[in-house]
């Protein structure tokens, strides 16, 4: 979908121009990336992250245990390390982009009970003085959310007896 370009803004070309989901997701993408560089600025700040030292080690032992033995795996001891994976950001931001851009039900609602209001409405002019509470007004109800979870949870459970192609 994209090509690295030094020139292009983020640093990359969309191979498909009129691409405005990529184009402002590509946005989205390099602002969690730089808050991802920023917030592990800090020489010992990788070491001293706990749940980044779990989630690591979960990605090593449990996700690839036939490989978690392997010399190429680097230890996220310190902030340099971050450099050996080269590609670490992207792990990183990609976990980011996912929880914020489709993992939470609230983050994006399938549903929204309002229309953004016209200029010319009313509703406007309340827009423009609280856009928050205008907001909070058009997400789901609290039941509504419940529903849509059920059957989101109900569609991709799988089956205890579910068996995968390699795995026959």
């Amino acid at each position: 979908m994209a090509v690295e370009d030094p020139t292009a803004p983020c640093g990359v070309k969309f191979v498909i121009e009129e691409y405005p989901y990529a184009a402002d997701g590509l946005l989205i993408w390099s602002a969690i990336k730089e808050l991802v560089e920023h917030y592990y600025s800090e020489p010992k700040s990788v070491m001293l992250d706990v749940e980044l030292q779990g989630w690591w080690n979960e990605i090593k032992n449990k996700g690839h245990p036939d490989k978690k033995d392997e010399p190429w795996w680097p230890n996220l001891i310190e902030h340099t390390c971050l450099n050996e994976l080269g590609c670490f950001w992207s792990p990183c931001s990609y976990k980011l982009w996912t929880i914020s851009m489709a993992g939470y039900v609230l983050h994006r609602p399938t549903l929204m009970r309002k229309l953004i209001p016209q200029v010319e409405e009313l509703e406007y002019k309340q827009l423009l003085v609280d856009p928050k509470q205008m907001f909070l007004s058009s997400l789901p109800t609290q039941f509504q959310t419940t529903k849509l979870l059920a059957v989101q949870d109900a569609v991709s459970t799988h089956s205890l007896d579910e068996e995968y192609l390699p795995q026959l």
